[in-house]
């Protein structure tokens, strides 16, 4: 059995404020209320909320931040409020993530009907990896700093990482790239020879293997 996430439970004041939002008219409703004074206790439930519940790891990369200061993370809403604003209090359109996915994710559309007006609630109406609805290794592996869409049968991975640019921890790590002649390529063999832990050992055998998997067949 899969365990999903939990979304958010709002209490309090908290409580108050979404369900007077929820109420308007959706023409009413504007993407840019989520800055206003009145939903700061909104903003700071959903933020402790996700943080500990994502156990301080960002949903798209998945990168370990070791801290619950709200002003580190992003509030991720899945689908952008600004193109459906309606679905800015949904819980389950909520999570946090680092600044550097949420960048670079930024308004792109995440819905597979982009004119849907009701808020999509199975893993098939996305395009991407939902933190929500998805178990986030069927459709992504790591390692080390290398990312790998998991299945051909889908393409949410692969989208995930384009969308979110997650080959900027290779890029920043080596930009280990399709050619055994590329330089980082041999100094990781060189690391591999050298290695003194098994860890080590089987984190650039991973890399490696990445790396010969995306080399043609013939010359």
């Amino acid at each position: 059995m899969v365990v999903r996430m939990q979304p958010v439970d709002y209490t309090g004041a908290a409580c108050a404020v979404v369900q007077t939002f929820n109420s308007l008219n959706n023409g009413s409703k504007e993407g840019s209320y989520w800055s206003d004074p009145a939903t700061e206790q909104v903003r700071k439930q959903i933020k402790d909320h996700y943080i500990a519940e994502q156990h301080q790891r960002c949903c798209y990369c998945r990168r370990q931040i070791q801290t619950n200061n709200n002003a580190v993370w992003d509030a991720e809403h899945i689908i952008s409020r600004d193109a459906r604003p309606q679905f800015m209090f949904e819980p389950r359109n909520l999570a946090i993530s680092c600044k550097d996915c949420n960048i670079a994710k930024g308004e792109q559309n995440v819905m597979r009907n982009k004119n849907r007006v009701t808020f999509p609630v199975n893993s098939d109406d996305y395009v991407i990896v939902h933190p929500h609805f998805d178990e986030y290794e069927t459709y992504i592996l790591w390692f080390g700093p290398v990312v790998v869409a998991a299945t051909s049968a889908s393409t949410k991975g692969s989208t995930t990482i384009k969308m979110c640019n997650l080959l900027r921890y290779s890029q920043q790590f080596g930009n280990l790239k399709g050619d055994v002649g590329d330089q980082r390529y041999r100094d990781r063999i060189g690391e591999l020879m050298s290695s003194r832990t098994r860890q080590d050992a089987e984190t650039i055998l991973a890399e490696l293997t990445v790396l010969v998997a995306r080399l043609p067949d013939s010359g």
